[in-house]
């Protein structure tokens, strides 16, 4: 059953920029709306790469063409910027970490080990990089965050809860800006060896960035309200399809998407969740300049659901 999480009395929450930096082998696809918005993959400092997960230079990348979005420079907001991260399914570190120790080592398993924590090749930040809020720290300290920060872990749940999170600490006035954002895998490095023998969709990860913030400090024209969001287990597994007379207020085309996108499509990036699905309705409607109230859903194969009213302005 669901239950409403974040329903009050306070200010109206709005989406003021938004970023999607999809994985390379999702940038020329022509299905699904990930080509029409995003952009390549910036490269980071030396110094922060150090340290970073994986999908961390696809968060840099996200959360800085968001935040140009909205017109905002995070370090000037003080302690009044929030920021809410989720890293998708398992922690680990970078295989490519391990090369130059291996390379280096003898042929005995005891050795190699040995040749790994103690050799210079080996990046000295295996273990931070494994971190469950290696994401939050490293998106922090890029952009000089100081306010309310959580960080979230599972993929989808971890996606949505990042969110809420993010909405109440606005509604309720502890921040005046939330930057949301969730990156990874849910699959490591030797799952996918094992079950698509070299493939990069999954290894390749995106990012989705969110800017949040109360419509009363919103300093550039809101692109989004964000009216409510339920989330929780259904039974079953499954969801409310989207009625007839809900699909026919859009327009044609706009429909198709309304129909496609309205579940979590499993063939997309397990990386996105509920932030992802958003993002593609309101870049479409943006688009076409639909102006009506959606219900937009996302669940994963568990059954957690998280279901949210947007209305593009």
């Amino acid at each position: 059953m669901l239950t409403n999480n974040t329903k009050t009395p306070y200010e109206k929450v709005v989406v003021s920029g938004y970023a999607v930096v999809p994985p390379a082998s999702f940038i020329n696809e022509k299905e699904g709306l990930t080509p029409g918005f995003g952009s390549s993959v910036q490269p980071l400092s030396r110094r922060l790469k150090r340290f970073i997960c994986r999908s961390g230079e696809h968060a840099v990348t996200a959360s800085q063409l968001a935040f140009s979005m909205a017109n905002i420079k995070p370090e000037d907001m003080g302690e009044r910027c929030g920021l809410y991260t989720n890293q998708a399914g398992q922690q680990h570190s970078d295989i490519d970490d391990y090369h130059p120790g291996f390379a280096n080592s003898s042929t005995t398993s005891e050795s190699a080990l040995a040749d790994l924590w103690s050799g210079k090749e080996v990046n000295p930040f295996l273990a931070i990089k494994g971190l469950s809020n290696n994401l939050l720290g490293a998106i922090s300290v890029h952009w000089s965050i100081r306010g309310d920060c959580s960080a979230f872990v599972r993929d989808h749940a971890g996606a949505a809860m990042a969110l809420n999170e993010a909405m109440f600490n606005l509604r309720h006035g502890y921040i005046d800006v939330a930057l949301v954002l969730t990156a990874g895998t849910e699959v490591d490095f030797f799952e996918i060896q094992h079950q698509q023998r070299g493939s990069e969709r999954d290894i390749n990860c995106g990012a989705v960035a969110l800017i949040l913030q109360r419509e009363n400090t919103c300093a550039t024209p809101p692109i989004a309200e964000i009216f409510d969001m339920k989330s929780g287990y259904r039974e079953n597994n499954k969801c409310e399809k989207p009625s007839e007379e809900t699909i026919k207020k859009h327009k044609p085309s706009f429909a198709e998407i309304v129909k496609k996108q309205y579940y979590y499509n499993y063939n997309e990036p397990r990386w996105g969740g509920i932030i992802y699905s958003l993002s593609q309705i309101i870049h479409l409607a943006k688009q076409q300049q639909n102006t009506s109230t959606i219900d937009v859903h996302s669940y994963d194969k568990s059954g957690f659901d998280a279901k949210i009213t947007v209305s593009v302005c």
